[in-house]
């Protein structure tokens, strides 16, 4: 196996377009046709030649919005606040119904 570029991701894939074989292409740039065909599939499903990756494990209860808002909080509109105080505005204002004060460490 040997890792092959995006730009000849790229490039096999608008000789796709251009109605060019997968074969005719990969002998063309070098590459496996199968490696073309599993392009072809990933970019009509995702959008890019790379599939997203499967995520693992339990997801973050405080996602990057709420926690770019959280920061946003503490710094700048109310810095003196405590942790049970932070988790009543996260049941208020994002319905995060439980959180333990450890999750604040976590995340």
């Amino acid at each position: 196996h040997r890792r092959i570029s995006p730009d000849l991701n790229q490039r096999a894939l608008r000789l796709l377009d251009q109605e060019m074989s997968p074969r005719a292409i990969a002998k063309v740039l070098g590459i496996p046709a199968k490696s073309i065909e599993y392009w072809r599939v990933d970019y009509e499903q995702y959008g890019c030649v790379a599939p997203p990756g499967v995520l693992l494990g339990r997801p973050r209860l405080l996602t990057a919005p709420i926690l770019e808002e959280l920061c946003q909080l503490i710094e700048h509109d109310h810095p003196t606040l405590y942790l049970d105080e932070l988790r009543d505005w996260l049941v208020v204002y994002h319905d995060i119904q439980w959180i333990s004060l450890g999750c604040f460490v976590t995340n």
